[in-house]
């Protein structure tokens, strides 16, 4: 039967998907030329957006009679699409499920930005409390500090305390998150009605969605973090336990050149970087 959505054609929706890897790519901290991309907090809402947009495109084709047809026509594209030789490697498991939960998967690119920095951080983190905020309609002294309060409250249930301005987890206990696996749709709204009590509990339940997630992505980058700083204490140990045996500086300096995976009892789920991608032709 093919595609037979009114609202978009299937060579429409496909250009904005590869808009959309593009954006996906700049997210990861480098054009395709090496060169450093930089964002700041209005950008990454756009970007932001661009999954937001998807998400809503999904809820609605879930709504029609023929949802499933259409999401295997468009898996039939995104196959063909993403089989190109001159397709980003790191994003060849793009499909309409993954789509669905456009606005995470923008976040997580972001959140593992190759050069993330200080500057990156803060702009990030700005977005995904606007991006909140703007969900929730809120704008008045009130409204915000309850948000901020909300999200103290978040923050501090998943153990985790700030160090230098940047968030780190207790390692006692283990937190839980919520599941992003699951789509969830956008609700965008300029005012909020007091009578719209079911409209303005849904919008408070995903109120902090943004940024509960980039604390779980910060979470794992200061895992892989710690997962590195322990490879290269285990070689310094063994270097000065070996040292003594008269080893050449070339020796040594090849055994400080192994992967984590051959001093460790078993591989690291860290140390695992995702291949590097290029932009789409």
């Amino acid at each position: 039967m093919g595609w037979s959505h009114p609202g978009i054609s299937l060579e429409d929706l496909l250009r904005l998907i590869k808009g959309f890897v593009d954006i996906l790519i700049l997210a990861s901290g480098y054009r395709s030329s090496g060169l450093p991309a930089s964002w700041d907090a209005e950008n990454i809402k756009k970007a932001i957006s661009w999954g937001a947009f998807f998400e809503n495109l999904f809820s609605h084709l879930s709504e029609s009679e023929e949802y499933e047809v259409l999401v295997k026509e468009l898996d039939e594209a995104l196959l063909e699409l993403t089989s190109s030789s001159s397709f980003p490697q790191g994003l060849k498991c793009l499909s309409s499920e993954t789509l669905s939960r456009a606005r995470f998967i923008v976040l997580e690119f972001f959140s593992q930005n190759l050069s993330l920095g200080a500057g990156h951080l803060n702009a990030l983190l700005n977005a995904s409390v606007e991006t909140d905020l703007h969900d929730l309609a809120i704008s008045d002294a009130v409204g915000i500090n309850l948000y901020i309060e909300k999200l103290t409250k978040q923050v501090k249930s998943h153990d985790v305390i700030t160090v230098n301005g940047l968030f780190v987890k207790d390692s006692a206990t283990k937190p839980e998150f919520p599941d992003s696996s699951k789509p969830k749709g956008l609700s965008v709204s300029s005012s909020v009605s007091a009578t719209n009590a079911s409209d303005m509990k849904t919008k408070q339940r995903n109120a902090t969605d943004h940024s509960s997630f980039i604390i779980q992505e910060l979470l794992k980058r200061q895992a892989s973090v710690s997962c590195l700083s322990s490879c290269e204490e285990s070689l310094d140990s063994f270097q000065g336990l070996i040292v003594g045996n008269n080893f050449s500086d070339v020796e040594l300096e090849l055994l400080r050149e192994q992967p984590c995976d051959a001093i460790l009892p078993s591989p690291c789920p860290h140390c695992c970087a995702p291949a590097a991608v290029d932009e789409v032709q």
